[in-house]
């Protein structure tokens, strides 16, 4: 499994995108997690993740901490093998899990 870590802090305006550009990347909840992150926002970025809408989505809200205790909190919750990041405020292609999987595993 991998867990996609999805770091959120005051993105009402990007984290759509950056959302709906997770639920395009195949997968089940059996290959896949995407644990979002939200640090403390203060704008409506907590209830945008809230209602991803995808079981593969599990979200999480801590109060600011920072940049470095919101990864390391993801990676406490991380069920997958491998982990990946992705900033709240990024968007990803479909295949953005497929090269380093196929490499994590050859390795």
């Amino acid at each position: 499994m991998i867990s996609v870590i999805v770091l959120i802090y005051n993105l009402e305006k990007e984290l759509p995108d950056c959302i709906d550009s997770l639920r395009r990347i195949p997968g089940t909840g059996e290959d896949m997690e995407f644990i979002l992150i939200d640090d403390g926002s203060t704008d409506s970025s907590g209830r945008i993740a809230d209602h991803a809408g995808d079981p593969r989505f599990r979200v999480f809200h801590t109060e600011n901490r920072g940049y470095g205790a919101a990864i390391n909190y993801g990676l406490e919750q991380a069920r997958g093998e491998w982990t990946m990041l992705v900033d709240g405020d990024d968007w990803v292609e479909p295949g953005f899990c497929d090269i380093p999987l196929k490499a994590a595993q050859e390795f």
